[in-house]
Parts: structure tokens; sequence; C-alpha cells
């Protein structure tokens, strides 16, 4: 099993092509169910399960490029793989809040917000004239699949992972009480954010303030871009 530490701190990649089951949860959960998200660049992929990035929000590409990263909102469902760059500067994303249910980051250079759906700047976004219109990061396609079809797909191909919902790599409690009961706290606040968004026609924040009626508010859908938009697909459909 090949382990490298990323670049940001408590995250880590695994050749998971023999592992079964995830050990941080019960062991009747067979992880070749995990759904995930697939990056690939040039014929290298790499997987994010839905589990394992909900809480970092931003990673970075690891084999499939270090000047790529993933930005993931759980309460959207959805992955974005950006180069972090704007006129030619690089950006060092963070995740910082929420609007309209969907995940906003900072630029840890300039201090400016980044929506993950726009993909660049507030301040680029102050002239009103659509995303068309605006400089916006380089946008890499991802698409989903299971991790256990990705391991058939890319065997020895890395998966994204946590050091704090991994057993054997996350501290134990006489280690480090302070970030054990931290993270605890952390992952049930996530989850049943989760579980919320899934379960309830409500959104979990009440920011979100546009509608549309033509297929329920929580329906998943597969979005392609084609020709300058953006077309979505319901799994029904398909």
């Amino acid at each position: 099993m090949g382990l490298f530490v990323a670049n940001i701190s408590g995250d880590h990649w695994l050749d998971w092509s023999s592992i079964l089951f995830l050990s941080h949860q019960s062991a009747h959960h067979d992880a070749r169910q995990e759904t995930c998200i697939i990056l690939e660049v040039n014929g290298r992929a790499v997987a994010y399960p839905d589990t394992q990035v909900l809480r970092p929000h931003v990673a970075n590409g690891g084999d499939a490029g270090e000047d790529i990263v993933l930005t993931y909102c759980g309460l959207s469902n959805l992955g974005i793989a950006y180069t972090p760059s704007l006129g030619g500067k690089p950006l060092d994303l963070h995740p910082m809040t929420q609007l309209e249910n969907n995940l906003v980051m900072y630029d840890k250079n300039s201090m400016e917000p980044v929506q993950q759906l726009w993909g660049t700047t507030e301040n680029r976004m102050e002239c009103n004239c659509g995303l068309s219109k605006v400089e916006r990061m380089q946008e890499w396609p991802t698409y989903r699949m299971t991790l256990g079809n990705f391991c058939k797909a890319w065997p020895g191909s890395k998966v994204f992972v946590n050091d704090y919902s991994m057993k054997g790599m996350k501290p134990k409690f006489l280690e480090n009480p302070i970030q054990f009961v931290y993270d605890g706290m952390m992952d049930m606040i996530f989850s049943t954010s989760i579980v919320y968004q899934n379960t309830n026609e409500k959104p979990v924040f009440p920011t979100l303030k546009t509608s549309d009626h033509r297929v329920p508010s929580k329906e998943k859908v597969f979005v392609v871009p084609l020709n300058g938009d953006d077309v979505a697909y319901t799994a029904g459909f398909l």
C-alpha cells in the first residue's frame, strides 16, 4: 500500500486497490460501493470519496496534477476541479463559509472570496455581466463512479483519505484528547447536516434564493458543458 503526504496538512493518498472495507465505518459497509468523484488528467486518475473530502472542501490533485485542486461542497453534492490561478497569479484556496447552500472559499494570498460555482473571485463578479464575460479558473472535467469500479479501471491509482477519519491514522484519545473530541464533534455535525440535506425538502441553510420548479429541489443531476452552456441531466432521464 503506497502512502504519501499531500500538501494539505492531514490529508493523505492511499492505494486502495486491495482494500474491501472502510476502516472508519462498520465492517458491514462495503467500501467498493462508496461513491467517488473521479479526476482524470492525461491518463492519470485519482478518486475522492464523498465521505473523505466532505470536511476538507479543498484537496490537491495528487497524481492528476499538483497544480489542480478539487473543490467539494457536500450541501450541493458538487465537486469541481480547478487550476487555482487567475490573472497569471496562483490562488491559495481555503474553505470559508456557504452562500445559497454552496461552498464559498477565500484566496489566502488576496483574502478575496471565491464562490465554488463561479470559479472566480467576488470582485470579478461585480460587473454583473455574467460568468461568460469574466475570467474564471480553468475547470477540469470530473465524473462519478463507485470506489470498486475505480479500482478496477485504474488499479494502483490513489484515493484521497483523511487521517482524522481513518482508523490507525487519527490520534487516539490519550494521544490528543482535544483533537479526538473535536474531530468527533465535527464528523457528527457534518454527517447530520448532509443527512438532513438529502432527506428534507428545505435546504440546511435558509440562504437559497433561486427557485427552479422544473425538477424537485433536491433532485441530483449530472451537468455537461456544451458550447458554452451547462446542460443538466437527471439520473432518471439517463
